[in-house]
This record gives C-alpha cells, sequence and structure tokens, in this order.
C-alpha cells in the first residue's frame, strides 16, 4: 500500500520523485509503506498497481485526470501509479513516452522533475509537485494546513466585496429621494418603512442567494420552470414596466450630478450618462460591474458622518420617532411609506442577485457567504439611507425645504461640510445612480434570457450570449427614449416607486413555491421560520399595492 500525494507547498521537507520512476503500462509489485508514510490523515490510499482514471484532461498519455476515492484535505490532493521497482527509480529507469515497448530512455532524463504535471504535459495541478507520501513537516492536530490561510483570506475577501455590493445596490436614487423627502417633512417618523424594508429585503436577497447556490439556477429561470411560461409573463411584463421608468431616473440622476459639478443643464447631459452606463455594461466583466460602483459607492457614508459632524439629532427631533406630526398629511405620509417600501423591496435587485450568484459561480460552499452578504450588507445599506434621512431632517426641516428637486437634496451636505458638501453630493449622486443603472439594466437581460432560456452572462462572449447584449441595448434605447420626455428625475423616481410596490406580489408570490421544492434544494428548502417570514413579507407586498394606487389617486404623487 503507497500514497502519492500533490503538495502545493513546495517548502514541504519531502524529495521530489523522478519522472523516469512512473510507467504506464507496466505493473507494479506489492509494496509495503511503513506507517510514516502517512502525511495526512485525510489521504487516500490506494492499493498498489491500480489506478482509477476519470475523463482525459486534454494532455492524453500520462497526463489523463485521475480521480481519487473519497475527499481529501484542501492542501494535500492524493493519486494512485504505477510504481516501478526501487531500483529504477534509485538507478535512472525511463518514464514511457506514449509508444508501445517504449520503457528505456537516456539516463539523464531521469534527472528531470515532474514540475508541471505527469510526464511533463499539460499539467492538470499547475505548480504542484509530486512527492512520495514519506514523513515530513505537518500540521498539528486541529491546526489548519499549509493552504488554510490563503483560503479563508479569499473568503473574507469575498465576503466585503459582497458587502460592498449590497451597499452600493441599496442606496439608490430612489432610496435617496424618498429618503430626503421623508426627513424634510416628516422628520424621524418615516423611519419605520426604512427597518421593515431592510428586514424585508434581507430575507429575498437570502431565499435568493441560496436558490442559485444549491439549485445552479437563477430566480428568473426557477419562476418559468415552476410556475410555466404564462405565470412567468406578469412578473417580466410588471417588472418592465417598473424599470423603465426606474432606469430613466437613473440615468437622469447621474445627470444632475454631472450638472452640479458643470454647471450644465442636465437635460443636455442626460444623453452622455446613457452612453456611459451602455460602455459600462457592454465592454465591462462583472468583477468590473460589481465592484467598482460599490467601492466607490461608499462616499454614501458621507451623510452618516454629516450627522456626526452636527451633533446628531436633539432630543425634540427624536420624539417624532414615536409622535409623528403628520397633522392634515397623512394620505401623504403613508404614500411616501409606500414609496420608500416599494424603492427597497425592488424585484430587480432579487434578480440582479440570483443571477450574480450564478456568475461567480456560488455553491453549497457559499451559503455562508451569502447570507453574511444579505444581512450585514443591507443592515450597512439602511444606515446610509438613513443617514440621508436623519441629515434632512436635521438641516432641510428646519429651513421649510421640501426636497422637492435633486439640487434641494444637496443643500443637506452644504450645512456641516460647506462647500465641498455639493462635491460630495453630486459623488454619492453619480456612483449611486451608476450602480443601479447597471443593475437595472442587466436585470432585465438577465430575467428575458433566462426566461426565454437564451444564453446569458456579462462574461461570456457576445457571440455566445447575443440576444442577452441585444435585450440590453434595446432596454438602454426604451428607457433612454423615456427619459427625452424631460421628465424631473425626482419625480420619475417617486412614480416608479409607486409602480414598483403596486407589482410586488405578482414577482415575490413565486418565493413560497420556488423555496419549498426539495428536487432543487434538497436539504436547504424553507423551514418553518423562513416561512413564516416569506409568508410575512408577501403579505406586507400585498397590503403596500392595495394602498398605492388609492394613495396615488388622492395625493397626485405628492407626499
Amino acid at each position: 500500500m503507497i500514497t502519492i500525494s500533490f503538495y502545493d507547498d513546495p517548502s514541504h521537507g519531502i524529495p521530489e520523485l523522478p519522472a523516469a520512476a512512473w510507467v504506464r503500462n507496466r505493473p507494479a509489485p506489492r509494496l509495503r509503506a511503513p506507517a510514516a508514510h502517512r502525511v495526512c490523515r485525510r489521504a487516500v490510499r490506494l492499493p498498489a498497481g491500480r489506478v482509477q482514471r476519470g475523463r482525459r484532461a486534454g494532455g492524453g498519455g500520462l497526463d489523463d485526470r485521475v480521480r481519487a476515492y473519497g475527499p481529501a484535505a484542501g492542501h494535500v490532493r492524493a493519486v494512485q501509479l504505477r510504481q516501478l521497482p526501487v531500483g529504477a527509480a534509485r538507478y535512472g529507469g525511463a518514464a514511457p513516452d506514449g509508444r508501445r515497448g517504449a520503457t528505456r530512455a537516456a539516463p539523464g532524463r531521469a534527472a528531470r522533475r515532474l514540475s508541471a504535471g505527469l510526464a511533463g504535459g499539460a499539467a492538470a495541478l499547475p505548480g504542484g509537485r509530486l512527492r512520495l507520501g514519506l514523513p515530513g513537516p505537518r500540521a498539528a492536530s486541529g491546526q489548519p494546513g499549509a493552504g488554510a490561510g490563503g483560503r479563508r483570506m479569499t473568503k473574507w475577501l469575498g465576503i466585503a466585496l459582497g458587502l460592498l455590493t449590497a451597499i452600493g445596490g441599496f442606496v439608490d436614487v430612489a432610496a435617496l429621494a424618498t429618503a430626503a423627502e421623508a426627513g424634510a417633512k416628516f422628520q424621524l417618523s418615516l423611519v419605520w418603512p426604512f427597518l421593515l424594508g431592510t428586514l424585508a429585503i434581507i430575507v429575498l436577497l437570502e431565499m435568493a442567494g441560496r436558490y442559485a447556490s444549491v439549485s445552479k439556477q437563477p430566480y428568473s429561470g426557477a419562476i418559468r420552470q415552476h410556475l410555466g411560461f404564462k405565470y412567468y409573463l406578469l412578473p417580466l411584463g410588471a417588472c418592465l414596466i417598473a424599470n423603465t421608468l426606474m432606469l430613466p431616473a437613473e440615468l437622469g440622476g447621474m445627470a444632475v450630478a454631472l450638472s452640479l459639478v458643470l454647471g450644465v443643464n442636465w437635460f443636455v447631459l442626460y444623453p452622455v450618462a446613457a452612453v456611459f452606463v451602455w460602455l459600462c455594461a457592454w465592454f465591462g466583466s462583472f468583477k468590473t460591474i460589481e465592484n467598482g460602483p460599490a467601492l466607490l459607492g461608499l462616499v454614501t457614508l458621507a451623510f452618516v458622518a454629516g450627522v456626526i459632524a452636527l451633533g446628531g439629532p436633539r432630543p425634540q427631533l427624536l420624539t417624532t420617532l414615536w409622535h409623528p406630526d403628520v397633522a392634515g398629511q397623512v394620505p401623504g405620509y403613508l404614500f411616501l411609506a409606500a414609496a420608500i417600501l416599494g424603492a427597497i423591496i425592488s424585484p430587480y435587485l432579487v434578480v440582479f442577485y440570483s443571477s450574480g450568484a450564478r456568475e461567480e459561480g456560488w455553491s453549497r460552499a457559499s451559503l455562508g457567504v451569502n447570507r453574511v452578504t444579505a444581512v450585514v450588507g443591507m443592515a450597512f445599506g439602511c444606515v446610509a439611507a438613513l443617514g440621508i434621512l436623519t441629515l434632512s431632517a436635521m438641516t432641510l426641516g428646519p429651513m421649510h425645504v421640501q426636497a422637492g428637486t435633486l439640487g434641494e437634496v444637496a443643500l443637506s451636505l452644504a450645512r456641516p461640510f460647506g462647500a465641498p458638501g455639493a462635491y460630495l453630493f453630486a459623488a454619492a449622486l453619480f456612483v449611486t445612480c451608476w450602480g443601479a443603472s447597471l443593475e437595472i439594466t442587466l436585470a432585465m437581460s438577465y430575467n428575458l434570457s433566462q426566461g426565454f432560456g437564451w444564453g446569458w452572462g456579462v462574461d461570456r462572449p457576445h457571440r455566445a450570449a447575443a440576444r442577452f447584449r441585444l435585450t440590453m441595448l434595446l432596454f438602454l434605447a426604451l428607457a433612454f427614449c423615456v427619459g427625452l420626455l424631460g421628465l424631473d428625475p425626482l419625480t420619475l423616481t417617486i412614480y416608479a416607486s409607486a409602480v414598483t410596490a403596486l407589482v410586488l406580489p405578482i414577482s415575490l408570490l413565486p418565493f413560497l413555491v420556488v423555496m419549498n421544492n426539495p428536487k432543487y434544494l434538497r436539504d436547504k428548502v424553507n423551514g418553518r421560520a423562513g416561512n413564516i417570514a416569506a409568508v410575512a413579507v408577501i403579505v406586507l407586498a400585498f397590503l403596500i399595492a392595495i394602498v398605492s394606487l388609492p394613495l396615488f389617486l388622492v395625493t397626485g404623487g405628492q407626499a
């Protein structure tokens, strides 16, 4: 019995094996290996002279991929090969060249080491070294092995990037506009919709990420597969209507941000924003699209810094948390609450999140990353949104500014930071609208492509996902034409949030069916607590939809 192991760590104190020591076609005598040869307790031990082969790795010959039995430690990959007698390795036996009878070679060839795979061919384990399982340094019992630190660092880096992505996806122009208007008009009395909406989106994203990780399918494809094509057309149409209003608002927000810096009318800069989003979506990789706006989106924490710089809210302002002053403004108060919930619980964010999980190749091992990203990431986004609301209540409310335009919202940062505050607001507005524009554009392309069974993926070659790219282009063109009507971005945002709230039940109802199918989720289906949370979110969505249209008609879309 003998164990052959690949080690990622070249510093292991075990001698390398010459290439000449291995042959393919000759049987090997049975060798006895002492117990000291067991370098790792989890290494696989196979009888000498047997080879378990899998699919060919493309190199042929001795580079066939070898499949070992059972699991192995992360830094040890054990395989079993035929071995010549010890004398062959000691005195320079030859490695085969793939021809029958070719078992001899010049002695000088025996000195060549196996550093790029078996017999020097295309390496299945690049950079690995083939070593005999002799005694050598190893980790103590219960301690991580040589590669554990790097894997742990990579995992935490992935979580950190996921958190930043969540921050960038949470605060868009809709959340910014509704938060600023809520603070300016109703002080802190509309904090509760942000907290409630954050809990709801955490539940939805965790479920969407779990389904995508375990079943290897995105949420949009799951709707069609579980409920049929006819039902799939309902949430698709609802998302198309809502996103056709939301994307022009995001593009308009980018144009307004540029106008605050350049002093040019925002409508002139509107085509520039649309072309910039198209270039990023068309030529950027998924990692660039995901992490670029998210990293820059940290500038939204300037609102939290502004609250701290002003010393925090005064006691009389804090009382509005539990004693709102809404005399004569109840319809506007309720309409704004529904708009806030519609802005936070966005179906496009669920579609983008589940599709992004597939783009990054999440699996069952990524469930912890998914949970942390959904919970902590959205919590950070909520903190940024509450910073906007609180700062508006502290600055715009006393000045009786209603935050009716994005230019008025910029005044909230001008008080704690002076003139640089306007540039901070412009940067925050541009980055959040840029990230949301990319997410909405890709979400519509994901939704349509997955439902119709087309090839999709940002990192796929354009020819392999041609209809995915065409959908992206056509949807951007449609949203651009809607924006040319000249509607103010803030007004368009309020309308889009109301429409989103109206169509929420259609988009969220499939969660109950999708997340309880053991055929796809096996042991990761919803438990009792998960189903209760899903039902609560869906009931909330129905309530929002029921009150949104009457409130919109009563208030005329004005809070």
